[in-house]
């Protein structure tokens, strides 16, 4: 199957320092799904009644730009209207797979916002570039920037259909259990926005089975050997979030069988209990993630390697 490919208009702003020193930062938003990009100047000709959001509000520490009658606007869906963002430039639209989006957190360094959820490492585009989520920019806004017509529970359904990280956006007289089952069945992420009254353990468990890692997100007190199981089974890092009193030899095993290599964290193994790491469970581990050797106990290194080799 060919490699999914993304879309991303890439714009520049200018980061004020000490001393009049100005840093150019780069930021791209996945255009895939945009309708349009068009001018300040001509947007209210095919986008009558659009609301408009000015991106370098988000932005306090870069330096203000002015907006101007030639200033591109990246048209957006959201929930069942659109929305103008406008962007000071596009430098270029650049096109690049899955691989060479790197999740943000050692480059947080260089920039840290709300809106980053990657960047695209120098070494596949000239220029180290932030990726902004659009649902997390306009829910940066709240409902402010955007029709009235938005704040009701329908369409407040309809958003976090088609992105769970809009339950952030929604009005507080709209958020109702079924309205957060819906937002982590489609982005399991959507559970740190869920009031915690409405953290029940069926939502829990719907946000796991979308992504295991939000395990992290669920209360202690909800944590059951059963919710803990279906997190490391959806992926095998979420072990490190599992309560030491609730590890088990099967809930060990099945983190480390749902283990994928990532050179930004540990493999699963790093987080099994010594005692349960037995010949067997350590080499399915590093079956899965080679990473995994170097939590090995030494004792039993010299037969897993052998094993891998098929000398054992």
């Amino acid at each position: 199957m060919p490699e999914k490919l993304y879309d991303y208009a890439v714009f520049a702003l200018y980061e004020e320092r000490k001393g009049n020193r100005k840093y150019r930062r780069f930021f791209g938003i996945d255009i895939v799904n945009v309708p349009e990009i068009t001018r300040f100047h001509r947007v209210h000709e095919g986008w009558p009644s659009i609301a408009l959001l000015d991106l370098i509000s988000l932005f306090p520490k870069m330096k203000p730009y002015e907006r101007n009658e030639s200033s591109p606007v990246i048209i957006v869906e959201y929930g069942n209207t659109f929305i103008g963002i406008v962007v000071p430039n596009i430098h270029c639209i650049i096109t690049t797979d899955k691989r060479s989006i790197k999740y943000p957190g050692k480059y947080f360094k260089y920039f840290k916002h709300d809106s980053v959820i990657g960047v695209i490492d120098s070494k596949y585009f000239e220029h180290l570039t932030f990726v902004l989520d659009i649902a997390r920019i306009i829910a940066c806004t709240t409902f402010q920037f955007v029709p009235k017509t938005l704040e009701t529970q329908e369409l407040a359904f309809t958003a976090v259909k088609r992105n769970g990280l809009m339950l952030l956006c929604a009005l507080e007289e709209c958020i109702t259990p079924e309205l957060c089952l819906a937002a982590v069945q489609q982005n399991g992420q959507a559970l740190e926005y869920v009031p915690k009254q409405i953290k029940t353990p069926e939502i829990c468990l719907a946000a796991i089975q979308q992504n295991g890692m939000v395990l992290r997100l669920v209360p202690k007190t909800l944590k059951t050997s059963e919710l803990c199981l279906a997190a490391v089974q959806n992926h095998g890092f979420a072990l490190k979030y599992v309560p030491e009193e609730r590890k088990t030899p099967e809930i060990c095993l099945a983190a480390v069988q749902n283990d994928e290599p990532d050179d930004e964290s540990e493999p699963a193994l790093a987080f099994v209990p010594e005692a349960f790491k037995t010949s067997a469970l350590c080499l399915v581990a590093v079956k899965n993630n080679d990473n995994a050797l170097r939590f090995v106990p030494e004792e039993l290194k010299n037969e897993i390697r052998a094993a891998e080799t098929g000398q054992g």
